[in-house]
């Protein structure tokens, strides 16, 4: 590996500790759950309620969140390293912002403010 690629490791590394850490401050963060676990927790809460759960994979979580019509949806969310940005895929769109906040309102087609985090 040369020296310019051991940096670039270096520096992705280093963003995706961060990126984690965020996501593990954050009020909605919930650790490893199911998603069966993931609706126990938001059944009867407002729409647009959310909690975001480890996804199993490296660098890869869910938002489970109450839609408008009380049914429940979960989105993947991933941190990109190397774009230094997370990011959603949502049917053909894909959304990255660099703040892990700026995310969840868009994921759920609501105005900025629109969601709420389910604390544990």
């Amino acid at each position: 590996m040369t020296t310019l690629a051991v940096q670039l490791n270096r520096q992705d590394c280093d963003a995706t500790a961060k990126a984690r850490a965020e996501l593990e401050a954050h009020p909605a963060w919930h650790g490893m759950l199911s998603q069966a676990e993931a609706e126990v927790r938001l059944k009867g809460k407002t729409p647009f309620t959310y909690l975001v759960r480890d996804g199993g994979v490296a660098d890869v979580y869910f938002v489970s969140f109450v839609k408008e019509d009380l049914s429940f949806e979960h989105d993947w969310i991933a941190f990109e390293g190397e774009m230094g940005a997370w990011c959603h895929r949502n049917r053909t769109i894909v959304s990255m912002r660099r703040q892990l906040t700026e995310l969840f309102a868009p994921m759920m087609h609501v105005e900025a403010g629109g969601c709420s985090p389910l604390s544990k």
